[in-house]
């Protein structure tokens, strides 16, 4: 970020992976994560609403879809 924001986040299968359907397997869950500005990286969970200062980035990886048969 470029200056100071609130920044809110509602993303869904964080917690419980996508499912497979006709026997195929079960996807991967999503991340959500902050990279601060001395290069620690904090979790968040998917559904928050925080604050970033200038210098610090989100990283929003999202989940993978379940497989088929």
């Amino acid at each position: 970020f470029l200056s100071p924001m609130e920044v809110s986040f509602l993303c869904g299968r964080r917690m419980i992976p996508p499912s497979g359907l006709q026997g195929g397997g079960d996807g991967q869950t999503g991340r959500n994560a902050i990279r601060h500005i001395d290069k620690t990286i904090r979790e968040l969970l998917g559904r928050i609403q925080f604050e970033c200062e200038a210098g610090e980035a989100v990283i929003i990886q999202t989940p993978s879809g379940g497989g088929y048969g």
